[in-house]
């Protein structure tokens, strides 16, 4: 299966990321994760800036990784926990199959993450089945 991630971008790219904008970057050849600054793919990045449904539809469309790990062992699930106010990211991670109970390479869950940065995303996590 081959992965992407998106190299750095001017700050604001990721909030503003259209879905033909990522499947133009997609079709023309991305960058493979293995090459990937972080960790990180372009998953997590939308999961953490974007609230665009047609975003997350394109990436699950080119067999983007709920399961992917960032250098520090976050999952998208994580990412979006921590910096997202989208129940719908959320929501959309877990029904893509995103493990709500998975923890970071220092134990830390989508749930903690989510607390910690007070983040109103807990409830949802929750009600998928998040236990800390």
């Amino acid at each position: 299966m081959k992965r992407y991630y998106w190299p750095a971008l001017p700050s604001g790219t990721w909030e503003y990321m259209l879905a033909s904008e990522m499947q133009n970057y997609l079709e023309n050849g991305g960058v493979e994760s293995t090459d990937r600054e972080y960790g990180a793919t372009p998953l997590m990045f939308a999961s953490r800036y974007n609230a665009n449904p047609k975003v997350f539809k394109v990436l699950f469309d080119n067999r983007a990784d709920v399961h992917a790990r960032d250098d520090d062992g976050w999952t998208p699930l994580m990412w979006a926990s921590a910096y997202s106010n989208s129940k719908e990211v959320i929501q959309l991670l877990i029904d893509a199959g995103a493990d709500v109970n998975a923890r970071t390479d220092d134990g830390r869950t989508a749930l903690t993450l989510a607390f910690k940065s007070n983040n109103k995303m807990t409830k949802t996590l929750i009600n998928n089945g998040a236990k800390e």
